[in-house]
């Protein structure tokens, strides 16, 4: 998928939402928590992760959007660096550690937190518009793995890191059903 505007980040991080449900309505009882002996997470762990650093991604992004209130309009561009969009994609797979910031507590149940990302998804909405009307591209704030991004480069992290996790799951479920 080509990134050039604001809905297209939108309609890929909306895509990886659908795919994580997809993937996550197919548990059968007990998959959720099951850890299987070469891994770190449970899928609950996973989705709780997943929720920790989609509700980080949303909250950086939105103080790069304060900070830009007075910043010049926008076309809807979505100024993104390719050199991101090529190392999400190319992460799938890849075993990096999750700072301590964002590593699941295990308090919280796959329920609860699928309903935080619910409640992300309505804040993104509005985070999207307010992108698309502003050029806020050159307001960063550093990633630990990728360095200074834009908000539009956060909120594309977002669904990008929401994916691998995914197919993570897909992963994780395909050695306990064996």
């Amino acid at each position: 998928m080509k990134i050039e505007k604001v809905d297209d980040i939108a309609a890929a991080n909306s895509a990886a939402r659908t795919k994580l449900r997809d993937v996550l309505s197919s548990l059968a009882p007990g998959e959720d928590t099951t850890l299987p002996d070469d891994e770190k997470w449970t899928v609950e762990n996973i989705v709780e992760h997943i929720s920790i650093v989609d509700s980080s991604a949303l909250k950086i992004a939105g103080r790069l959007v304060k900070k830009g209130s007075n910043s010049t309009p926008n076309d809807g561009r979505a100024f993104v660096d390719g050199a991101l969009f090529s190392a999400l994609s190319g992460q799938s797979a890849a075993k990096l550690e999750a700072p301590d910031i964002v590593r699941p507590t295990g308090d919280i149940d796959l329920q609860k937190s699928l309903s935080i990302l619910d409640l992300n998804d309505a804040e993104a909405l509005t985070l999207y518009s307010e992108l698309a009307a502003r050029d806020l591209s050159e307001i960063k704030f550093p990633h630990p793995y990728f360095g200074d991004l834009n908000a539009y480069e956060w909120l594309l992290l977002k669904g990008g890191h929401e994916m691998r996790h995914t197919d993570q799951i897909g992963r994780i479920l395909s050695k306990i059903r064996k």
